[in-house]
C-alpha cells in the first residue's frame, strides 16, 4: 500500500494541474432479484465535464465499472487490464446515531488487480453502502487513467531528453517510467498514440 501512495504522489507531482478528478454527483440503479441483472446511470464529472455513465451487469459495482471502464478505455485503454480481486464492507457501529445501528458508516475496500498479479486497494467510508461504492470505483478507475495519463507525458518527455543527449534527465525519467509501468501495461495506449 505504501508503494501505491507514493505512485499516487508521484502522479500527482507528474501531472500537475492535468490531473483528472473523477466524482460521481448522482446514481440511479434498477435491479431485478429474479435476473440479478442491475442497470446504472451515474453523472460523472471529468476533466471534460459532465458524463452520464450507464451500465448493466450482475450487480451494482459490475454494472458500474464496466460502464464507467467502457467509457473512459477508449481514451485510457490500460483501464482494461485491471480486474476485481476483492470486495469488502465492514460496518463501524460506533458511529451509529440509532439504536438499531442500521445508519452506522461503513468502510468499503475495492481491490483490484494487474495483469502482473499486483494488487491495489481503494477505501471509502460513509453511511452509504452504496455511496461508497461508488467512490471506491472511481478511485481506481482515477488512479489508473491518471497512471496512463503520466506515463505517456514523461515517455514524451524521455524521447525529448535523449534527442537532446540529456543524460540526467533521461536518467529522471526513465526511473520515473519505471515506477509507473509497475501499475500496469500500457501497450495498447503506446500503439493508439502511434
Amino acid at each position: 500500500m505504501i508503494i501505491q501512495k507514493d505512485t499516487e504522489t508521484l502522479i500527482r507531482d507528474v501531472l500537475g494541474d492535468k490531473y483528472v478528478d473523477l466524482k460521481a454527483t448522482k446514481l440511479t440503479f434498477e435491479e431485478d432479484f429474479a435476473t440479478e441483472r442491475v442497470r446504472v446511470r451515474c453523472d460523472v464529472t471529468d476533466d471534460k465535464g459532465a458524463q452520464h455513465i450507464e451500465g448493466e451487469g450482475v450487480g451494482l459495482l459490475d454494472a458500474f465499472f464496466g460502464g464507467l471502464s467502457k467509457h473512459l478505455a477508449k481514451n485510457y485503454p490500460s483501464l482494461k487490464t485491471i480486474v476485481f480481486a476483492d470486495f469488502l464492507v465492514k460496518a463501524d457501529v460506533n458511529t451509529k446515531k440509532v439504536s438499531s445501528a442500521s445508519d452506522a458508516a461503513a468502510r468499503v475496500e475495492l481491490i483490484v488487480e494487474n495483469p502482473d498479479k499486483r494488487r491495489f486497494t481503494f477505501s471509502h467510508a460513509s453511511r452509504s453502502i452504496t455511496h461508497s461504492s461508488v467512490e471506491v470505483t472511481i478511485q481506481a478507475c482515477a488512479y489508473f487513467l491518471n497512471s496512463e495519463r503520466a506515463f505517456l507525458q514523461v515517455r514524451s518527455a524521455l524521447e525529448h531528453a535523449q534527442k537532446e543527449n540529456r543524460q540526467d534527465s533521461v536518467k529522471r525519467y526513465t526511473a520515473i517510467l519505471a515506477q509507473l509501468v509497475e501499475n500496469t501495461s500500457y501497450s495498447e495506449a503506446l500503439s493508439k498514440k502511434s
